[in-house]
Formats: C-alpha cells, sequence, structure tokens
C-alpha cells in the first residue's frame, strides 16, 4: 500500500493517542506496511507555567525530512487566582484544524518539544488493505 488505492481498502480504524511530550524528538506515530494514516487531528497544550516550543516532522519512507509544524505553545494566565495553577486556563492548539496529512507505509510523525510540560492528542484514521 505504499501508493494506496483508498478503494481497495478492506478496513478503516479511527484511533487517539495521548501522551506528554518528549525533548528527545521521539516518533509518535509510524505507518505500517500494507497500511495508510490519515492524521486528521494533532491537539497541542501547555500545562507549565512559561511558553515552550513544540516542532512536528514527518520522515517519509525515504529518508527525507518535512518540517510541519514549528511554533511557540502559550501558556494563559487569564484565570490565575480563581483557579489552582494546575487547572488554569491553556490554549489548545489544533495543528490539522484546516488540513489533513497523509502517511503511507514506512513513514514517521516526530514531535519534538523544549520541555515536557506540553502534552498532546493525536487523532488520526488507520486504513488497511490486508
Amino acid at each position: 500500500m505504499a501508493n494506496p488505492n483508498l478503494l481497495s481498502a478492506t478496513s478503516m480504524y479511527g484511533k487517539s493517542t495521548q501522551a506528554a511530550g518528549a525533548t528527545d524528538n521521539p516518533t509518535i506515530l509510524t505507518c505500517a506496511s500494507n497500511k495508510f494514516i490519515k492524521v486528521t487531528g494533532l491537539f497541542l497544550k501547555n500545562t507549565g507555567s512559561a511558553n515552550y516550543w513544540a516542532t512536528l516532522s514527518m520522515i517519509k519512507s525515504g529518508g527525507s525530512a518535512i518540517e510541519i509544524f514549528s511554533s511557540d505553545i502559550t501558556y494563559r494566565e487569564d484565570f490565575a487566582g480563581s483557579t489552582p495553577e494546575d487547572t488554569q486556563q491553556i490554549f489548545i492548539y489544533d495543528i490539522f484544524k484546516d488540513s489533513t496529512l497523509y502517511m503511507e507505509e514506512g513513514d514517521v510523525l516526530k514531535l519534538d518539544v523544549e520541555n515536557t510540560d506540553i502534552v498532546y492528542t493525536l487523532c488520526y484514521e488507520e486504513y488497511d488493505d490486508a
């Protein structure tokens, strides 16, 4: 399914995963063989008390890297004093709000963050032709 024909897919699964970001540019999703992945959402939130950057990139199966997103993830103190520090309002960034990312077999998605106070939720559809 390296160059997939979606009409030949035999199943589609909606999936999501959530974790704290890591500062060593870890892989957050790999497209297995005979699969095709449509990333529908990546939500980033900053649970810390400062602004931290995050960079999302995809490594194509041929080895070329593509930077998809790189920005500061803002911490907001709008409700400081009215709520405990660990529940203060935070911005949630939806990276794929107006777009979609397609991954072919062998493609790898990596998320590098400045601080582990950045947490993510990744939503995607996995298509299978086996």
